[in-house]
């Protein structure tokens, strides 16, 4: 109760010449445009780091990989666990990705491939192959 009291008080002030003075109401700000849709260019998307979320027969995989683009040419490093590391080859045509897995051993041999389409914003959501079995799974650059 004080405080609107308080509140009121502060709201009206006397004048010197013993009228009362009403402090004016805030004028409201224009209301804020849509904000866009956050877009990036497709060349500018498989750089970076991307969090992968495998949808296994097992229940729900993370990992994380590291990508660079240069051209169509796409390297990384997959991430799968903390024991785990896969060197990543490809390239990107257009919106679609498409990696072979390999082994980090000197003379890399391919283990499986990893193919993904990706947006304007930063996703990406494909398949995993390691030999017969195939994972989908989902990617979101951070």
């Amino acid at each position: 109760m004080f405080g609107c009291a308080a509140f009121a008080a502060a709201l009206i002030t006397l004048r010197p010449g013993g009228s009362i003075a009403i402090a004016s109401a805030a004028t409201p700000a224009p209301s804020p445009t849509t904000a866009p849709t956050p877009y990036m260019p497709l060349e500018q998307i498989p750089n970076g780091n991307w969090d992968v979320i495998e949808q296994s027969f097992n229940g729900i995989l993370y990992s994380r990989m590291t990508l660079k683009e240069v051209g169509e040419s796409v390297t990384g490093v997959w991430f799968f666990d903390s024991k785990t590391t896969y060197n990543l080859e490809g390239q990107r045509q257009g919106a679609h990705l498409t990696l072979q897995i390999k082994s980090t051993t000197p003379e890399a041999p391919v283990v499986g491939k990893m193919e993904a389409d990706i947006d304007g914003i930063a996703d990406m959501v494909g398949l995993i192959t390691i030999g017969p079995i195939e994972v989908a799974f989902q990617g979101a650059q951070h």
